[in-house]
């Protein structure tokens, strides 16, 4: 069974009653629902559970302090708290009574088991086995507090936000992404924190298998607001928030924050296909495989009642109850058929070979059975495709009223081999939305594999690597599908088994997928023990590599969108190449010039065979862009051109100002 890392912590909490507090402050009533595994936890650790709020209301200077404790009760807990602006130049605390409405989420609740927390010398010892990296000036109490002092940065806001603006940030499941175009971080000599007011900063960090809980009492160094949870599965990068408060009446410079790490606990997967009746008899090693030739077996079930193979017979099977049994009980799957109405055989045969229907050829799809299914039925629906956009509508609407809950497909497309559309990947954004599972029983890989998103990105992931692919610190690797030189593989081979060194053994890469350098870099990694992804690209230079633990598939039309899928990644490294990679430089500059992912260093990797640096012709570029004012100063100081591992590995520490 796959397990997951994950701090102890309910739900989200969300407001159920709210009250004026004067001088524009605010008491709410919070309710959290809580999972099995914190509610089996939490009555033996009543004195250890702190609030945590979330992320983007610390970031807008709001702060939630709790009033009194906890309320524990069956499968519920309640808090009241106290809710405040503290920066004064956002000038937002006239907004909050607008915003902070019934059922606005604001955080939730953390279990901080003592036995859990790492001593003083646990925490060194686990800091100097590289399992997790802290910023460069940090300091361990006796008692196994670390402080740490944020980035020389104070984020401040580009216009003033309204009403709309702020409900945005907080509602709208982009409202992260809104914020990080607004929020922009200017560089200061020393952090100044004047009385009565607030600031937000930052620092680098990067954890995979622990969670950290920061404290947030007053001291005379400043008191962190109360989003004081940061866990293995966001912590990770040189935007790790701080948010910061002086109550006292005097400056405070530089403040620092403290806190406690925990190790992560080890909780079941939520991965539903797990669960199925029968798997737990099947030795662990063999119940992926078992899990795939049982779907295998409900999909040959649908020959037996029709055999015509035409591409507008796109069958659809209905399973009630998931039992993993061989053989597979005849009546396991209700099977439906489209019905081809059309008399025309010019129409009848553009049926058989393309997938835009219109109502002159087909008058149903098979999904219509999903009509026969009651309310709450949690069935599984088996597609022989992808769904297209007649059968997305019938899915969604049965989603919707939860008569399924998991949806297992064989082909990705009938055009595109395994291939999917832009509009296949925001389907299957609208199945996550709506809590439906996707399984792609995958007879190319000869596998089961199950899409699993990392922040805004979906891929498809072996079920036994959920977890590592959860938790992975990412890095992506772009090159020719020309293979490098001997001698640049082997410098290649020592950056990859460094950043391994570096960052402990909770690293994957990510590869184009192809050829080359590409499957150069996925086949080290493999022998390192390493995770690694790929994000397949339909085109003709291109043969899939098909050594990759998770995947997604692009059509040669998704080019550019394919590129969003790397934002996954943490880093990025550039290998020789061509002019496919030279799109993807522009691209990822790009997009941390507007703040679409992390500022992050980036690295050009490799030498000519004059011994000339590949990339220096660029390097020159890149400079003379900055020195002119026609891109942004970082390209000075986070763009590296070299051959040398160690040169990158020691450019990552100061750059990120990593311990």
């Amino acid at each position: 069974m796959t397990t997951l890392r994950r701090p102890p912590e309910s739900k989200d909490g969300r407001i159920i009653d709210v009250q004026p507090d004067g001088d524009e402050r605010l008491k709410i009533r919070i309710e959290f629902p809580m999972w099995r595994s914190f509610r089996e936890l939490a009555p033996q650790h009543s004195d250890h559970i702190r609030f945590a709020a979330r992320s983007r209301l610390a970031r807008l200077g709001i702060d939630i302090s709790p009033i009194g404790g906890i309320e524990l009760e069956q499968d519920r807990a309640f808090l009241n708290a106290s809710v405040r602006a503290v920066i004064s130049s956002y000038n937002i605390g006239h907004l909050l009574e607008g915003v902070f409405l019934r059922d606005l989420l604001v955080g939730r609740l953390t279990i901080c088991p003592p036995e859990a927390r790492l001593s003083s010398e646990q925490l060194y010892q686990a800091y100097s086995d590289h399992a997790f990296q802290l910023p460069a000036d940090f300091s361990i109490a006796s008692d196994g507090m670390f402080t740490i002092h944020p980035h020389r940065l104070v984020y401040r806001l580009a216009k003033q936000l309204t009403e709309d603006d702020l409900t945005a940030i907080l509602v709208r499941a982009e409202g992260k992404e809104i914020l990080n175009r607004l929020q922009i971080p200017h560089e200061v000599s020393h952090i100044e924190l004047a009385p009565g007011d607030g600031i937000v900063t930052s620092c680098t960090m990067y954890l995979h298998r622990h969670y950290v809980v920061l404290e947030s009492h007053p001291s005379t160094m400043g008191q962190h607001a109360h989003a004081v949870l940061l866990d293995p599965i966001s912590t990770r990068g040189s935007r790790v928030y701080l948010e910061f408060l002086n109550d006292s009446d005097q400056t405070i410079i530089n403040p620092s924050a403290q806190g406690f790490v925990y190790e992560a606990l080890q909780i079941a997967s939520p991965l539903r296909i797990q669960q199925t009746p029968g798997l737990d008899a099947i030795p662990e090693d063999r119940q992926t495989e078992s899990l795939h030739r049982y779907f295998i077996n409900l999909y040959e079930t649908s020959r037996s009642t029709h055999q015509d193979d035409r591409y507008f017979d796109r069958p659809v099977g209905i399973v009630r109850d998931v039992k993993v049994e061989d053989p597979v009980p005849a009546d396991a799957v209700t099977w439906g058929y489209p019905l081809f109405q059309s008399t025309s055989p010019i129409q009848t045969r553009a049926a058989q070979i393309q997938a835009g229907f219109t109502k002159t050829h087909i008058e149903h799809f098979g999904t219509h059975i999903l009509h026969d299914l009651p309310d709450g039925a949690k069935a599984t629906v088996l597609l022989k495709f992808f769904p297209n956009l007649k059968e997305h509508l019938q899915l969604l609407h049965a989603a919707n009223r939860r008569r399924i809950y998991r949806l297992v497909f064989q082909l990705a497309s009938f055009e595109h081999d395994r291939f999917l559309s832009a509009r296949d990947h925001a389907r299957l954004a609208d199945y996550e939305d709506l809590g439906v599972e996707v399984l792609w029983c995958n007879e190319d890989r000869s596998q089961l594999v199950v899409h699993r998103y990392r922040g805004r990105r979906g891929f498809f992931c072996e079920l036994d690597k959920v977890d590592r692919f959860d938790q992975a610190l990412l890095i992506a690797v772009y090159g020719s599908v020309k293979a490098l030189p001997p001698v640049e593989f082997e410098k290649l081979k020592r950056l990859l088994a460094q950043f391994r060194d570096f960052f402990g053994p909770d690293v994957a890469i990510i590869t184009g997928g192809g050829e080359g350098a590409m499957k150069q870099a996925t086949d080290f990694g493999r022998s390192l023990d390493l995770l690694v992804g790929a994000s397949y690209l339909e085109i003709e230079d291109q043969k899939g590599n098909p050594t990759a633990d998770f995947y997604q598939c692009f059509q040669e039309s998704c080019r550019h969108s394919r590129q969003r899928w790397f934002e996954i990644a943490s880093f990025q490294i550039f290998c020789l190449g061509g002019l496919g990679t030279m799109e993807e430089v522009g691209m990822t500059l790009t997009d941390m010039k507007l703040n679409v992912v992390d500022r992050a260093p980036v690295i050009f990797f490799g030498r000519r065979e004059d011994h000339s640096l590949y990339w220096e012709n660029l390097s020159r570029q890149l400079q003379v862009i900055a020195a002119e004012g026609r891109g942004p100063e970082w390209l000075k100081t986070h763009v590296l051109m070299t051959d040398d591992a160690d040169e990158v590995i020691e450019f990552y520490r100061r750059t990120l100002e990593l311990g």
